[in-house]
């Protein structure tokens, strides 16, 4: 690894979303871990779910794979800010 492992979140536009990416993301093994969404992101629906940015591809395919949408992925910087917006 050259570099210190980064963080994505995932935000979403309902509460129903948010637990259908977290059960399925569950299933398939993933790290992840249900969070507020950061401050800069706004409400939307009150959950989040923080993955590893190094996942975000394989994230993506299993909720694309399943249908569940979700509103966007960004970036966590180091001091967990959002840094960018990935999809």
């Amino acid at each position: 690894m050259t570099g210190p492992e980064t963080d994505a979140v995932i935000t979403f536009d309902s509460t129903h979303q948010a637990m259908a990416a977290e059960d399925h993301l569950r299933a398939a093994g993933f790290r992840l871990e249900v969070i507020p969404p950061p401050a800069a992101l706004g409400a939307g629906c009150g959950l989040a779910i923080r993955v590893r940015t190094v996942d975000v591809p394989a994230v993506e395919a299993i909720l694309d794979g399943n249908n569940v949408a979700f509103e966007g992925i960004h970036e966590l910087g180091a001091g967990q800010e959002v840094a960018a917006r990935l999809r």
